[in-house]
């Protein structure tokens, strides 16, 4: 499930995006409520691509090891990461037909709710 929020209607979700990913400009971001993600879309096709990193509900970023680009030695799948930590986010951005991208975050349901 999935839903498209104001930032400044929630606080605490905009100290937090303040504070993972201080170069987000945008007024919206999507919440995802999933247990694992696919990662794909790093590398560049018309124009948008997607970039992928981690943060703990307090907005402390930490780095991802993925690889989006699909090859023969993994059977041409991207890489899944499963979000197993109840306080750990992902957060997927980028760039969509030359422009940022609204910022995405992926999380089971009840970290998204410490947030809105």
């Amino acid at each position: 499930m999935s839903q498209i929020v104001n930032i400044k209607d929630h606080p605490k979700l905009a100290q937090f995006v303040r504070r993972a990913f201080p170069s987000y400009r945008k007024h919206k971001v999507i919440l995802c409520a999933s247990g694992s993600i696919t990662l794909s879309g790093g590398s560049w096709d018309g124009g948008s691509r997607s970039t992928y990193s981690g943060a703990t509900i307090t907005g402390t970023p930490f780095a991802l090891r993925y690889n989006t680009a699909p090859s023969h030695f993994n059977g041409g799948k991207p890489d899944t990461v499963a979000i197993i930590e109840p306080d750990t986010l992902v957060l997927q951005s980028g760039t969509f037909c030359g422009k940022p991208a609204t910022l995405t975050l992926y999380a089971p349901q009840s970290t998204l709710d410490q947030l809105i």
